[in-house]
């Protein structure tokens, strides 16, 4: 991603849900430069803002029964909505 002398800082966007005793964690595909996830926040933050529900898409196998002992499910997010609008990871994926 550069010359190798030069330090970038990267992050990586996920959100973390509770819903009858079960976490589910939705990460993304690989980290980003800060910039892209200073984005994703605010968009996060503009289109949840005073929503009562989060629609999240995402990728993954929840019924690996280990998993589902732990009750823990990993998942790649694809997408989120709200009432207000939606964010993706691939820009055609809200369409």
């Amino acid at each position: 991603m550069g010359p190798y002398d030069q330090v970038v800082t990267m992050c990586l966007f996920g959100i973390t849900a509770k819903h009858k005793g079960i976490w589910s964690e939705f990460t993304g595909r690989r980290a980003n430069r800060i910039e892209v996830c200073t984005d994703l926040v605010d968009n996060w933050k503009r289109l949840t803002k005073e929503e009562k529900f989060v629609c999240v898409g995402a990728e993954g196998s929840p019924f690996d029964k280990e998993v589902q002992k732990k009750g823990r499910h990993s998942w790649t997010w694809i997408k989120f909505k709200t009432k207000k609008g939606c964010y993706a990871y691939f820009p055609n994926d809200c369409t």
